[in-house]
C-alpha cells in the first residue's frame, strides 16, 4: 500500500480548471561494481501529465498541504500507468546503462591484453637471457603470477558487465492539484 501525499498549488499555465496529477518520485542507483567504483544515484519523477512531471521539483517546492479529497482521480489505473511509465523508463535507462558498462568492460580488456602481452613479452626476454636456474625458476614464477593476475581482472571485468544493473525504489507518492489560470 502506498502512501499518497497530498497538496495543492496556486496558478500554474495548465488550463482553466483546477486539475490533479498523480505523481511519484523514485530513486535510481546505477551499479557498475568495480568497474567505475561508483554507485551513482539521482531522483526520476513521473506525472500523470509530461509538463507536471518537467516542473514537478518546482511546483513541489510552492505546494502547500491539500484537503484529502480525491479531484485527481487517483484510481488503481493512475497508478498502474505510472507504474507501467516507470517500467519504461527503467528499462530504457537499465539497457543504456549496460551497454555502456560493456562498452568500458571491453576498452578496459583491450588495454588489459595489450600491457599483459607487454610484460609478457618483457619477462620470457628475461627468462632466456637469465643463465641461473634460481634466475629462471623466479622468472617462470613471475610469468605465471603474471597470468594469474590477467586472468583474474579479466573475470573482474566480466562479473561487472554480468553486474550491471539500475536499481529504482520509490521516494514519494501523491496528487498535485494545480490551479488554472
Amino acid at each position: 500500500m502506498r502512501e499518497v501525499t497530498k497538496c495543492h498549488v496556486g496558478r500554474w499555465v495548465m488550463g482553466s480548471t483546477p486539475l490533479g496529477y498523480c505523481w511519484f518520485i523514485y530513486k535510481i542507483g546505477a551499479r557498475t561494481g568495480r568497474l567505475t567504483g561508483q554507485f551513482e544515484t539521482y531522483a526520476q519523477p513521473i506525472a500523470s501529465s509530461p509538463a507536471i512531471s518537467l516542473h514537478l521539483d518546482r511546483l513541489l517546492e510552492k505546494a502547500v498541504d491539500a484537503a484529502t479529497d480525491d479531484r485527481a482521480g487517483s484510481t488503481s489505473a493512475v497508478w498502474d500507468e505510472l507504474d507501467a511509465q516507470h517500467h519504461a523508463l527503467w528499462s530504457e535507462a537499465r539497457t543504456q546503462h549496460q551497454q555502456r558498462t560493456r562498452e568500458l568492460a571491453a576498452y578496459r580488456g583491450e588495454s588489459l591484453s595489450t600491457s599483459h602481452q607487454v610484460r609478457l613479452a618483457l619477462l620470457q626476454e628475461q627468462l632466456e637471457q637469465a643463465a641461473d636456474e634460481k634466475l629462471q625458476r623466479m622468472r617462470r614464477s613471475q610469468i605465471d603470477t603474471a597470468q594469474a593476475d590477467y586472468e583474474r581482472r579479466i573475470q573482474e571485468l566480466d562479473r561487472a558487465m554480468e553486474r550491471a544493473d539500475i536499481i529504482a525504489e520509490p521516494v514519494a507518492y501523491g496528487v498535485l492539484v494545480v490551479e488554472g489560470n
